[in-house]
């Protein structure tokens, strides 16, 4: 990338982050006050944390609660378990 595209694309990333600040999927959260884009559910500050950051705290719950739904798949009865698994991986 040569130096005349630079600002462009720190515009577009500020542009990014505020869509994923909004769009991320909590909505009473927000904190938006004098430019800041932070969530005080999910602790993300849009604004400053890194892409991987952001990634790791949007993406670790979802992993989360399907760690712990696989868990608990060992007390179900094996024809639960084989219809959840089938329909897991059409999920992945």
């Amino acid at each position: 990338m040569d130096l005349e595209q630079l600002p462009k694309k720190c515009t577009e990333n500020k542009e990014l982050r505020k869509l994923l600040w909004l769009r991320h999927g909590c909505t009473n959260n927000l904190y938006g006050d004098d430019g800041e884009m932070q969530c005080n559910r999910c602790m993300i500050d849009f604004k400053r944390d890194s892409v991987e950051t952001i990634e790791s705290r949007l993406v670790q719950p979802w992993f989360g609660g399907l760690a712990k739904m696989i868990e608990n798949m060992k007390d179900m009865p094996p024809e639960f378990s084989k219809t959840v698994d089938d329909n897991l991986w059409d999920l992945i």
